[in-house]
């Protein structure tokens, strides 16, 4: 799948390095992000694994959901707009939706505040609104499927609804061999999942409101609700209480509302979508109207992001010293004040509420605070300190008028060289003087590089469009806790940007650093590491040449073959010089000595150099070998030149012979400086050039100076080689390195299927699961496979050993005898003890011995038989149970329907109840409420008729004639009904009845006449559209009942179906019919 990246009209976007752009990968299948060619937008595509959509049946349902969730328009659900199928490969595209996850947001800043955490749950909640309109479960509310964008018209802050449930109905129908954990028809986590939909039961929209409180939870504490293994947290979500110190420490009425919507039974839980909205709505407006400084700045153009932010306004004075001036152009979170008491403009940033709670936190903070002002440097932003007010903390630092390396390549998506080159000098100094120092720094980036203009006489767009070099004077400002470890207290955008770096990330080698910087200013996507070799992928860049591009590379991937960071950049210069003609493609280094130019490097005239390069004048030389004599003087000169030579040399041997031993004797000592390093697990064998240093944590072992590797050995770990840059006299601590263990996997196989397994490391671990099941990377070492299967001998236990990149098998047959189960009525869950068989109609394998099987359907008494198969034949079982049936309709398709307090929806209904006595509820808006009691007995059928509109004869159709009093003008109207002639008593009954119901009042005028019999026709067609409707909700039941049925109980819903279809084609014959009379009463024909 991953090979094909064009879906019909759809092309799925590449990285740089050709590699398709996946948004996520799950069970089902791969997300895309991808290009619509007819409608030039990007899309996300959604690809379905083929093994998923293998039989017809699951094919179905999957087109079925993909349709109906694609008649789901909302603002808060990524809308799915094309369905289509290349090669066999079903796919939708959905809305692409650019923003965070509320997982990445907790994640990244920690526990959301409480308004903030009810308005994300408001939005959701309206998006289940339109969802149970449209009868649609989600299935898979959680943090990770809840997205976070800007949208000025939403509070500033738009939440979408992703992945909206479709086919997740498919799971059961298919192989679950390739699922790392699957437990029957569930898949994935289970931290967010309903008691119902873990113990896959039927399920509605109060599932969806269970998960919804679930990622509420996580909001507002951080964490799930339930934590441990998988098997826990299964268990917790079953039958144990919810953390009651989680819950102390939030306002009661949200607690209370969380206990709520988290409640074990559906039926305890808050109903409908709609009245968890109202409860949210009450909830914000109850906290805005008691603590105003919690509430969001509501101020336009606010993102996602200001959900840390205190509500500051301009001109407010906060501790009495810093006057508010405003907000910076880009960053609502950040604020412009006056410092009154030293009369200079500085930025007030609020941090995480959170802070101000945790002392110890805080006080880490106020450290980290404490050491980056030690840090003075030009090229760094001044932090004066930590404020607190009320309600919480905020750093004051230098104010910088201008704008940050980020937003400006978000509006040049590319520098040049040139221009690059200008900009990271100021860094690369920085760089240096913090190595130096031998100071820990964040990794940095373009966010926190502040460019400060100091006449920022032009708009800042202006400056965007001009080349660096028409710039007026600029200064480059680093933010010192974007270079400390300070990201995760700070309020930060969560949108994403061209080429955001990784939080958290930290770059030891400031060469490094300068690097990826380079390499981003200059256009560059930063991507992940390269499989085969671990480096940084890199894309050579159109701004630099063959040779620069040959640097910048160098720099990425190995960074230590650099002094410096400016030695970088000055050789990354030097590469980027033109070639001067005429010296054949060198790169000679031009100097003040060169030819063209004079001592003072000015540029010499042609005609000068051309003078400097001819012959010298020729001068007067005596000749010594124009005589005899000459000659004997040189041969003389020459024999005494040997001579000399001769004895030099003989006087140098033997004295270096003489001084070596004393050299050797006075040789200086060797230079060293020493490593400190600890591991995760701790441990680990530290060695060096194969000697052992120790264990970690291992501290101060002296190294020689240089750099030198290092090897960490653990067993059934990977060996791990450190690179240290090791100085003279200094303890270069390396800190926490995290060792990856060599890891294989487990195949569990059992016959028949469906058999649940524990599996138990060697560490003690456990992970549940139900087979065939595979579980991936496992540490390697000694596994324990626990077996139960009820009726079959208790546990049976397997071990198992897991070797590096294997897979290790185990399977294990439970021979017995097939069972078919059947119940009256169908859909009955078949339990042996405490596991559940399945549901009837069911054939499955019991073991050769009595049994006791329980039948369990609702509300309906259990029934329990004692069975032995038979070994050489077939065994059918029925369950029969005692029950009844009730069809509740009513007049008023609008009625909500309850039984015995429980709400059942709209009519009509038709529900199965044990017998006995029931009280059924139906309710109309307007109305007042009927109860009847249904005295249900087994095999009965009771229906029960519910009509609200008044049946008086005194209708406006049917009501008799009264004589009206008669103006004094004019005399009065004739009635109907003047003395008739007499009648007998048959023909009388009959015309009564006629009059009764073809009567006519009298009118005083015609307008009056006119508007009763408008008003007639208007509620004939409502009385009409509302029956039509309703037999419309009456094959939408019987839709549903399909979908969740099987055998001969879907067939009877079939008929049903299709009688309401036949009911409802006639429909209009009879509206027609029903029409021409009412004209022919108002005289209309």
């Amino acid at each position: 799948m991953a090979e094909i990246d064009r879906f019909q009209h759809y092309q799925v976007l590449k990285h740089p390095d050709g590699s398709l752009w996946e948004l996520g990968r799950g069970a089902m299948g791969i997300t895309y992000k991808a290009f619509d060619t007819s409608l030039r937008s990007e899309v996300a595509l959604k690809v379905i694994s083929a093994p998923y959509l293998n039989r017809e049946t699951a094919r179905q349902r999957f087109l079925r959901e993909a349709r109906a969730a694609a008649q789901l328009r909302h603002p808060n659900v990524a809308t799915v707009f094309h369905l289509g199928e290349t090669g066999g490969t079903c796919f939708y595209a959905m809305e692409f939706v650019d923003g965070e996850t509320v997982e990445r947001r907790v994640q990244r800043e920690g526990a959301l505040r409480v308004d903030l955490a009810l308005r994300i749950a408001r939005q959701v909640a309206r998006a289940l609104i339109a969802a149970d309109r449209q009868r649609l479960i989600h299935r898979d509310i959680k943090p990770a499927n809840l997205m976070l964008v800007r949208d000025d018209d939403e509070d500033h802050l738009l939440v979408k609804v992703i992945d909206f449930g479709l086919a997740k109905s498919m799971v059961s129908t298919t192989d679950q061999s390739s699922m790392a954990v699957t437990l029957g028809g569930f898949v994935g986590t289970p931290h967010f999942a309903s008691p119902e939909q873990l113990q896959e039961r039927p399920i509605d929209i109060r599932s969806d409101l269970y998960s919804l409180g679930a990622s509420l939870w996580y909001m507002l504490s951080g964490r799930p609700p339930f934590q441990g293994s998988l098997a826990s947290v299964i268990h917790q979500h079953l039958g144990q209480p919810l953390p009651l110190e989680v819950l102390a420490k939030l306002p009661p009425r949200v607690a209370e509302l969380l206990k709520v919507m988290l409640a074990k039974r559906p039926e305890e839980r808050i109903q409908t979508p709609a009245d968890v909205k109202q409860r949210l709505d009450d909830l914000i407006a109850e906290l805005r109207g008691l603590s105003p400084t919690l509430v969001i700045a509501h101020q336009p153009g606010t993102g996602a992001g200001t959900g840390s932010s205190p509500a500051f306004a301009t001109g407010q004075v906060i501790r009495g010293r810093y006057q508010l001036l405003g907000h910076a152009p880009d960053d609502r979170t950040l604020f412009k004040a006056k410092d009154l008491q030293v009369n200079r403009t500085v930025a007030l940033r609020p941090l995480s509420p959170g802070i101000h709670h945790d002392p110890a936190r805080l006080e880490a903070v106020h450290q980290e605070v404490q050491r980056v002002r030690a840090i003075h440097h030009p090229n760094v932003l001044a932090v004066y300190g930590l404020e607190t007010y009320d309600g919480g903390v905020m750093l004051v630092s230098e104010w910088v008028t201008g704008f940050s390396l980020q937003e400006l390549l978000r509006a040049r998506r590319e520098l040049t060289w040139e221009e690059c080159d200008r900009l990271l000098r100021p860094v690369s100094n920085l760089l240096d003087f913090l190595a130096d120092r031998q100071l820990s720094f964040h990794a940095l980036q373009l966010r926190g590089i502040m460019v400060g203009v100091a006449q920022m006489g032009e708009a800042q767009a202006t400056l965007f469009r001009a080349s660096v070099a028409e710039w007026p004077a600029f200064a480059v400002k680093v933010d010192p806790l974007s270079v400390a470890t300070l990201d995760e207290v700070r309020v930060i955008e969560p949108t994403q940007t061209l080429v955001e770096l990784s939080t958290g990330e930290i770059a030891p080698r400031p060469v490094y650093q300068l690097a990826r910087l380079a390499y981003e200013l200059l256009g560059g996507v930063r991507a992940s590491s390269s499989p085969a070799t671990g480096l940084p992928r890199f894309t050579p860049l159109a701004n630099l040449t063959e040779l620069g591009n040959s640097v910048l590379r160098q720099g990425l991937n190995e960074p230590e073959k650099f002094p410096s960071a400016l030695d970088f950049l000055s050789e990354l210069a030097e590469a980027q010089r033109p070639i001067a003609p005429g010296l054949g493609g060198s790169s000679l280094r031009p100097t003040s000595t060169a030819v063209g130019a004079d001592v003072a490097g000015k540029e010499v005239p042609a005609d000068k150099e051309l003078a400097s390069s001819a012959p010298a004048k020729e001068e007067t030389v005596f000749d010594l070998h124009s005589t005899a004599t000459g000659r004997l003087l040189q041969l003389v000169t020459a024999l005494i030149a040997l001579l000399l030579l001769g004895a030099l040399g003989t006087l140098l041997l033997a004295n270096w012979i003489g001084r070596k031993p004393a050299a050797a004797a006075f040789a200086p000592a060797v230079r060293q400086g020493a490593v400190s390093v600890n591991t995760k697990p701790e441990g680990a064998i530290v060695r060096f050039n194969g000697q052992t240093l120790g264990r970690t944590p291992l501290t101060a072992a002296p190294l020689p100076s240089g750099k030198q590797t290092l090897a960490l050995e653990l067993p059934g770990y990977h060996t791990r080689p450190v690179e240290v840059l090791i100085k003279d006299g200094v303890v270069n601590n390396l800190g926490l390195l995290p060792l990856v263990y060599e890891a294989g996997q487990v195949a569990v196989k059992t016959d028949p299927p469906g058999v649940g397994f524990e599996l138990v490391g060697p560490d003690g671990k456990v992970t549940v699961g139900s087979a065939p099941a595979t579980v991936d990377n496992l540490p390697v070492g000694h596994y324990i496979v626990h077996f139960h299967r009820p009726g079959f001998g208790g546990v049976v236990d397997q071990e198992v050993d897991v070797s590096a990149g294997a897979t290790a098998t185990v399977d294990h047959a439970f021979y017995g005898a097939n069972v078919t189960l059947k119940s009256d009525p169908e859909g009955a869950t078949i339990y042996l003890g405490d596991r559940e068989l399945g549901k009837t109609p069911a054939t499955v394998t019991l073991p050769g011995e009595n049994v006791e099987l329980v039948s369990r359907l609702g509300a309906l008494t259990p029934v329990s038989q004692i069975v032995k198969p038979d070994p050489n034949g077939s065994t059918v079982v029925e369950f029969k149970h005692p029950y009844g049936i009730v069809l509740v309709t009513s007049d008023r398709p609008d009625a909500e329907v309850n039984i015995d307090g429980a709400n059942m929806g709209k009519p009509p209904f038709q529900g199965i109840l044990p017998p006995g006595r029931h009280t059924v509820t139906v309710r109309a808006e307007g109305a007042p409420e009927q109860t009847r009691v249904a005295e249900v007995g087994n095999a009965i059928k009771v229906p029960l008729a519910f009509a609200f509109r008044p049946a008086d004869a005194e209708s406006a159709e049917g009501r008799p004639p009264r004589p009206v009093k008669a103006s004094a003008t004019e005399p009065a109207a004739p009635t109907l009904t003047a003395t008739p002639a007499a009648k007998t008593r048959a023909e009388a009954g009959t015309e009564e009845r006629r009059s009764v119901r073809r009567a006519i009042p009298v009118y005083r005028s015609e307008e009056d006449y006119n508007r009763a019999r408008d008003q007639a026709y208007d509620r004939f067609d409502a009385e009409w559209e509302a029956r039509k409707k309703a037999i419309e909700r009456e094959k939408d039941y019987y839709d549903w009942q399909i979908d969740h049925s099987s055998g001969s109980a879907q067939e009877r819903w079939k008929a049903k179906k299709e009688d309401a279809e036949r009911r409802r084609d006639r429909l209009d014959d009879e509206k027609d019919a029903a029409k021409h009379e009412l004209k022919r009463r108002w005289n209309d024909d």
